[in-house]
C-alpha cells in the first residue's frame, strides 16, 4: 500500500508540474494579447480595446485599426480565460487528492513510528532493568572468567589469521568461490551452509571454463555489434515524421534555429516509429518545460536551390513566451 501511495503521489506531482507550466503559458499569452489590445496604435490613435465597439459613431468599421486582428485577439483571449478556468479546477482537484494522499501517508508513517517507539521504549526499560540487576552482572563476570569461552575466542582469532587456500571453481554455480574463516563458502548464495572442502577442484573443469569464456566473448561481441548497427541505423535514418508549417519570430522554436519547412527526423526520443500521430510530442513538451530542460531535434532542411536536404541538429527549450503555446511553431504530420 505504501509503494502504491508513493507512486501515485509522484505521478500527481508530475502532472501538477505539467499543468502549472501550461497555465503559465496561457497566462503569458493572455498578458501579451491584453497588452496589444490596450496599447495605442503606431500612429498614436485609440487602442483596439478589450470590449469597446469596433465601429465609429456613424456605424462604420474603424479605419484606424485592423478589425480582423482585433476580433481574432479577443476570441483567443476568451478561449484562454475558459481554458485557464478549467485548468484551475483540475489543478485544485489534484491538489486536494495530493493533500489527502500526503496526509494518509504521513499518518501511516507516524503510526509506524509510534508503534516502533513504543516497543523500543519497552526494550530500553527491560534492558536497563536486566543490565543493572545483580544476576546479570554475575553472568557477565562468569562469562569473562570462563575458560571455555576464552578458548573459543582464541580459536576464532587463530582461524581468521590462518592462511586460506586458493579459490576453487564451483561447477554447479559456475562461479569461483573462496573459503571463509569458519570453512564455509564465500561468493555464492547459501555458502554459509556449504563446506569449502566439499567443492570439487577446478582442474577437471578447465575445458568447460574456457568454452564458457569463449561463448561469453562471442555473446558480448554480438551484443556490441547489434548496438552499433542500431546506432548507425538511427543516425543514418532520413525518414521524417513531421514538418514545421510555421515558426513565429522571437519564439523558442525561432531561438533554437528552426525554420519553416524543416522536416523533423528526431524529436528527443521520438522518431518515425513511436510518434503516435504526434501525440508523443504533445505529451513530451509540457513535461520538459516543467523541468526547464531542452529537447534535441534532428531536422532535414532544403538547401538554397532546394536540390538536396541538409541534416541539422537543434536544441529546443520549451517555455512560456509572448505568443501561443510553449514552442512558437506549428507542427504537422509529414506526408511521405
Amino acid at each position: 500500500m505504501t509503494e502504491v501511495n508513493t507512486m501515485t503521489i509522484a505521478a500527481l506531482r508530475k502532472t501538477l508540474a505539467s499543468l502549472d507550466m501550461k497555465k503559465k503559458s496561457l497566462e503569458s499569452e493572455g498578458e501579451a494579447i491584453i497588452s496589444e489590445l490596450t496599447s495605442r496604435t503606431d500612429g498614436g490613435g485609440e487602442p483596439m480595446g478589450m470590449n469597446t465597439p469596433l465601429v465609429d459613431r456613424d456605424g462604420y468599421p474603424r479605419s484606424d485599426i485592423d478589425i480582423f486582428r482585433a476580433r481574432t485577439l479577443r476570441r483567443r483571449l476568451a478561449e484562454i480565460k475558459t481554458d485557464r478556468s478549467t485548468m484551475l479546477i483540475d489543478i485544485e482537484k489534484k491538489l486536494q487528492k495530493l493533500a489527502m494522499l500526503n496526509g494518509a501517508f504521513k499518518k501511516y508513517n507516524l503510526f509506524r513510528l509510534a508503534v516502533s517507539f513504543k516497543y523500543y521504549s519497552c526494550f530500553l526499560f527491560l534492558y536497563a532493568c536486566e543490565f543493572w540487576s545483580p544476576s546479570y552482572q554475575f553472568k557477565i563476570e562468569n562469562k569473562i572468567k570462563s575458560p571455555v569461552l576464552q578458548k573459543n575466542i582464541e580459536d576464532e582469532q587463530a582461524a581468521r589469521l590462518r592462511p586460506k587456500p586458493k579459490p576453487k571453481y564451483d561447477s554447479k554455480t559456475r562461479k569461483w568461490v573462496a573459503m571463509n574463516w569458519d570453512g564455509s563458502v564465500a561468493g555464492i548464495q547459501g555458502g554459509e551452509h556449504i563446506s569449502f572442502h566439499n567443492i570439487g577442484d577446478s582442474e577437471m573443469k578447465l575445458e568447460d571454463i574456457a568454452q564458457q569464456l569463449a561463448q561469453q566473448s562471442i555473446n558480448n561481441r554480438t551484443e556490441n555489434e547489434s548496438e552499433l548497427q542500431a546506432t548507425q541505423s538511427e543516425e543514418e535514418s532520413q525518414i521524417p515524421f513531421a514538418k514545421l508549417n510555421s515558426v513565429a519570430p522571437n519564439s523558442p522554436a525561432g531561438d533554437a534555429g528552426l525554420k519553416e519547412g524543416d522536416e523533423i527526423v528526431k524529436f528527443g526520443s521520438i522518431n518515425v516509429a513511436n510518434h503516435r500521430n504526434l501525440q508523443a510530442v504533445a505529451e513530451m513538451v509540457p513535461e520538459v518545460a516543467s523541468n526547464s530542460r531542452t529537447i534535441e531535434l534532428i531536422v532535414l532542411r532544403g538547401d538554397a536551390n532546394n536540390n538536396s536536404k541538409i541534416r541539422k541538429h537543434c536544441m529546443l527549450r520549451p517555455r512560456p513566451w509572448a505568443g501561443r503555446g510553449l514552442l512558437g511553431c506549428h507542427i504537422v504530420p509529414s506526408v511521405n
